[in-house]
């Protein structure tokens, strides 16, 4: 049984959350990069309660609206940053280098 959550990927998530502390106490190697696993670590608590496992069916069963949303905002996000850097870029050249600098 407990090779069985040994292998399973909770466990694993588990492992790369807390790997980077060990190796960088024993071994003196800086892994700050690995520290976005720890954020993995947030889905452990939807296997305990309704209420999240409810917003995870929910997202699940919406991602073609959600990503239709999503992709819908990012071509409005570019056409926007297009327009504003053409109409800007003359009076404000240091401020509207490029489209991605009128996306910001």
């Amino acid at each position: 049984m407990r090779t069985m959550y040994m292998l399973s990927p909770l466990a694993l998530i588990d492992l790369l959350a807390i790997a980077p502390f060990y190796l960088a106490t024993f071994i003196g190697i800086d892994l700050r990069f690995m520290r976005v696993f720890r954020l993995l670590r947030i889905l452990k608590p939807t296997r305990h309660s309704a209420a999240l496992s409810l917003v995870g069916s929910v997202l699940y069963a919406e991602r073609r609206a959600l990503t239709a949303s999503v992709t819908v905002m990012l071509v409005l996000l570019v056409f926007t940053s297009g327009l504003m850097y053409f109409a800007e870029r003359a009076a404000q050249p240091e401020a509207f280098v490029s489209i991605p600098h009128a996306m910001w």
